[in-house]
């Protein structure tokens, strides 16, 4: 069974790795649209905690057994 809770900071090295993936897929089915970053993981899971305190953002994890196994990011822009 999956669940989902809102991410904490500690979270930041499981929502760096998971945005790196991210960030690689992305660029790997196009290269011209997408950046691409060497080791990207350590300043993804920095950005993903400073929008805990966003009150226009949302940041959750899903886990599975206590694992995290995903995570979603959603922004309001004005």
């Amino acid at each position: 069974m999956i669940t989902t809770r809102v991410a904490t900071r500690a979270d930041q090295e499981i929502l760096g790795r998971f945005g790196g993936a991210l960030m690689r897929q992305h660029y790997a089915s196009d290269p011209k649209r997408f950046l691409h970053v060497e080791h990207p993981e350590a300043g993804y899971g920095r950005f993903l905690v400073s929008q805990l305190s966003n009150p226009s953002s949302l940041v959750m994890v899903a886990e599975r057994a206590g694992t995290v196994v995903g995570y979603i990011f959603a922004d309001v822009e004005a």
